[in-house]
């Protein structure tokens, strides 16, 4: 049976990945809920840290293993957004976790950056995400700011909906990126995009 972790802004991202984690180890991975831009870059976060935690194993006889998470909308959030994509002021996401090998990604460099900001269209984003999906470009997405991380997360969930009639799916591994700008250290999320036939 699935187990449900309810992501707030209160969540403390460390404590939520340490819930992943735990539940992952003993049994299948929890599904992470969480309502609003600010709930989902916790949630998300906690995704990121969690990562971390399942590839150092605890004990002798812990396997590592790594995360991969695969945002939907939830409730009546899909047929809306597939109406009028900016009509859901507070998206309410269910992201879904599955265990998978360690997976070694291309350098950034090798890769197809594809930022997101706070005031970024989602479904705009998801549209050029699909295109080089179908194209087979190895890409990502970078986001920095709570906006910029609901939007992505947002962008994936249309880009699936895109892709379905191509018998594709995408899942996203989240990890923390820092970079410098005009001097000043800032750290963002960096949404490694994995493909896989729809099931």
């Amino acid at each position: 049976m699935r187990e449900y972790i309810k992501v707030s802004l209160a969540s403390d991202p460390k404590v939520v990945a340490g819930k992943i984690a735990h539940c992952s180890r003993s049994n299948r991975p929890p599904t992470v809920l969480a309502i609003g831009h600010g709930c989902l870059n916790q949630a998300i976060k906690s995704v990121a840290i969690a990562r971390r935690f399942c590839m150092q194993p605890q004990t002798s006889s812990d396997v590592a293993f790594d995360l991969s998470c695969q945002p939907a909308f939830r409730d009546n959030g899909q047929p809306t957004a597939r109406e009028n994509p900016t009509a859901i002021p507070k998206p309410s996401l269910a992201l879904y976790l599955a265990k998978r090998a360690p997976y070694t990604f291309k350098s950034a460099s090798e890769r197809m950056e594809m930022p997101v900001a706070g005031t970024t269209e989602p479904a705009v984003v998801a549209g050029a995400l699909a295109a080089r999906v179908r194209e087979n470009v190895d890409v990502y997405l970078s986001a920095i700011g709570v906006d910029a991380v609901g939007n992505a997360m947002r962008a994936i969930c249309y880009a699936r909906m895109y892709l379905e009639d191509n018998g594709l799916d995408i899942k996203a591994m989240p990890e923390f990126m820092h970079l410098s700008k005009d001097g000043v250290p800032m750290s963002g999320l960096l949404f490694n995009i994995i493909v896989e036939n729809a099931m």
